[in-house]
């Protein structure tokens, strides 16, 4: 039972025990019979005197119902309390309205603090990154990056076999990790549909000509013959093509496979 549905149940045995003493008393002492009443042989008449004492305790014992009913309704709710109730209370609840005012205050200014430096360190990370960006994309743009040679190890390979590819890049100027940040500088390569991701290599572009390598298996499933091998230097998702873009490509070399 709900405690407020308690309180209005001892609520209505608190009135009706009260409404009973008011009616009764008051009936009691304003209507005492005037005439003795008719009694078998040996027992007392009751006089007007003795029914104004019954009535009286008939009083009594209504005030006495009515003061143990709100005592066993005060205890009873007392003891039916949830313990949350009784216990969760917190220090700041116990302090008078004033000093909660206060604390509640002080609490709102230091959460806006906190807000007004989130709020400031985002802007900071939204100036990062739209530098990021624009270095990002100024890369296409003013450095100038060529695959002046594009060779392999072996021209003729066997299903299974890894083939070493090497490159010529020459590049105007340096490009560090920094600049392309999110993304990588990467070297790819494929042939009529057969690539693996996994071996795609990221390396860091250097002014100047300079060689790089890396290497491709032919899976045994790759088609037998002749084939043209391209071979490009990506930007991007290192090992995705989907989110990359080829930014400088090689001439294709021929290759076998047997």
């Amino acid at each position: 039972m709900e405690s407020e549905t308690r309180k209005e149940l001892w609520a209505i045995i608190q009135a009706i025990g009260a409404l009973y003493c008011c009616v009764i008393g008051t009936w009691a002492l304003l209507k005492p019979p005037t005439v003795p009443t008719q009694t078998s042989p040996g027992v007392t008449p009751m006089t007007p005197a003795t029914h104004i004492v019954w009535w009286f305790w008939i009083l009594v014992a209504g005030f006495a119902i009515c003061a143990v009913t709100l005592a066993i309704g005060t205890v009873f709710n007392f003891v039916s309390r949830k313990p949350s109730q009784l216990t969760d209370v917190t220090p700041q609840q116990r302090k008078p309205a004033c000093e909660r005012l206060q604390w509640a205050n002080a609490e709102r200014e230091r959460l806006a603090k906190e807000v007004a430096t989130l709020t400031n360190r985002c802007a900071e990370l939204e100036t990062q990154l739209s530098k990021k960006q624009t270095e990002l994309k100024s890369i296409a743009r003013f450095v100038s990056i060529k695959v002046a040679k594009l060779s392999v190890d072996e021209q003729t390979i066997s299903r299974g076999k890894t083939l070493k590819i090497r490159f010529v890049i020459e590049c105007s100027e340096d490009v560090s990790d920094e600049m392309v940040f999110p993304d990588k500088i990467c070297l790819g390569a494929s042939f009529r549909g057969v690539c693996n991701p996994s071996q795609d290599k990221a390396i860091t572009l250097l002014q100047g000509s300079h060689e790089y390598d890396r290497d491709l298996t032919i899976p045994a499933s790759a088609p037998l013959g002749k084939h043209m091998l391209n071979a490009n230097v990506w930007q991007g998702v290192l090992g995705n093509g989907s989110k990359s873009k080829v930014i400088a490509g090689g001439t294709p070399v021929e290759i076998v496979v047997l």
